[in-house]
């Protein structure tokens, strides 16, 4: 009987084992690496490299400062063009790092960098899981100065419709990843006040440089010009809590 059950549990220990390197290699096969022109600008000289995460930093005067939340499965270079665009108008970014490139695992990643040199209004924000995970963080956190959710909306438990900082929300009107009818509802999870963007032919994954996304669709627009888009509503956001 005794080796029976031995038996058991060994056999239990691998598959356990088994699911484990399954999920592994999944996670492997499906996350989306940085396109060659985000993995060049590792080397770039705005750019920092720490163990946690990415600091992209403005060369002239600094307006504010974004910290910013992965898409779920997205390596973090991958947004590292898009911050780059960021910094050149004033932005000072830091892209997290996540554990099996999923925000979700750590929403309360900004505390790590919370004491770093943050310049002017300090916005939290993400795209697509990475805006959901921030938006967790947010519920029990609320010392930002804005919300920045990109192709995303709250978690349903994240009940934000009362907080005082504003809140910027961009989607692209291609974009085939996005449940919609869920955007829709959680709106009231947010304040009355948020500012809601659509860009015109835009998608999901241009949000990002990691080239196509499962279930997207194909924008009408360039990538470059999305992402122009998407840094002047920051900057436009940025400046006006300022005003």
């Amino acid at each position: 009987m005794k080796k029976k059950v031995i038996k058991g549990v060994k056999i239990l220990g691998i598959l356990f084992f088994v699911l484990m390197l399954g999920g592994f290699v999944y996670l492997n096969i499906a996350t989306y690496e940085p396109s060659r022109e985000a993995s060049e600008l590792l080397d770039h000289e705005q750019v920092s490299v720490f163990e946690d995460y990415y600091l992209v930093t403005p060369i002239y005067e600094e307006i504010g400062t974004l910290v910013y939340y992965p898409g779920g499965l997205v390596e973090a270079a991958s947004y590292l063009p898009f911050a780059l665009r960021l910094a050149e108008e004033g932005v000072r970014v830091v892209v997290l790092k996540m554990p099996l490139n999923l925000a979700i695992l750590k929403t309360d990643a900004f505390l790590e960098v919370e004491d770093q040199d943050m310049s002017g209004p300090v916005l939290i924000g993400g795209h697509s899981l990475g805006g959901a995970s921030a938006s967790l963080f947010l519920r029990e956190y609320d010392r930002v100065d804005g919300f920045v959710l990109l192709a995303s909306y709250p978690a349903a438990s994240a009940d934000l419709s009362q907080v005082s900082y504003p809140v910027l929300s961009i989607v692209g009107s291609l974009d085939g990843v996005v449940d919609f009818a869920a955007y829709e509802e959680t709106k009231s999870l947010l304040p009355s006040g948020t500012m809601y963007e659509v860009i015109e032919g835009g998608n999901h994954a241009y949000f990002g440089d990691y080239g196509l996304q499962s279930g997207d669709k194909e924008a009408s627009i360039s990538r470059q010009d999305q992402q122009a888009q998407v840094v002047n509503l920051i900057v436009d956001f940025l400046l006006r809590m300022q005003e």
